[in-house]
């Protein structure tokens, strides 16, 4: 009985996380993925359903970085999208001129499966090689970072 649950929650995690938009594989990259036009890395976080992930989406093009996106996950078996409501995204970084970038804010809304804030950076230049990270807490857990290597 508990090889077929653990099955049957795998399987619902997989399919919750490409219903909410994420790819399979995107639930097991490691924190230090390297850095593309676009990049995504989730982590396993707490939130209100029974699979929970917060995610850090780079959009940018080498060291140049547009936006990042910071956001939680959430599912209920079987398949549903849980309501998530008020979270806090931090998102941190060291810039091209060895400066250090930090920046956190609040979401009160409440959503469906997801929720998060977007911080636009407008091609703000990072330094080479380094982590540019999020932590999306809910209920006042805070997870691991979720961080993408930049590289040119």
């Amino acid at each position: 009985m508990a090889i077929t649950r653990k099955a049957v929650a795998a399987a619902a995690f997989v399919a919750a996380t490409t219903a909410l938009g994420a790819t399979p594989a995107a639930a097991t990259v490691s924190p230090a993925s390297v850095a593309a036009p676009s990049d995504k890395v989730c982590e396993p976080a707490h939130g209100p359903g029974d699979f929970n992930k917060h995610c850090n989406e780079v959009v940018g093009n080498g060291l140049s970085v547009d936006s990042v996106h910071g956001f939680l996950l959430s599912s209920k078996i079987p398949y549903y999208p849980a309501q998530i409501c008020r979270v806090k995204v931090t998102v941190w970084g060291e810039k091209a001129n060895g400066q250090h970038y930090e920046n956190s804010r609040v979401n009160n809304d409440c959503g469906l499966g997801s929720l998060g804030v977007l911080f636009p950076l407008n091609n703000t230049q990072f330094k080479n090689g380094s982590l540019l990270c999020t932590r999306t807490s809910y209920e006042g857990y805070v997870p691991a970072p979720a961080c993408v290597t930049i590289r040119a």
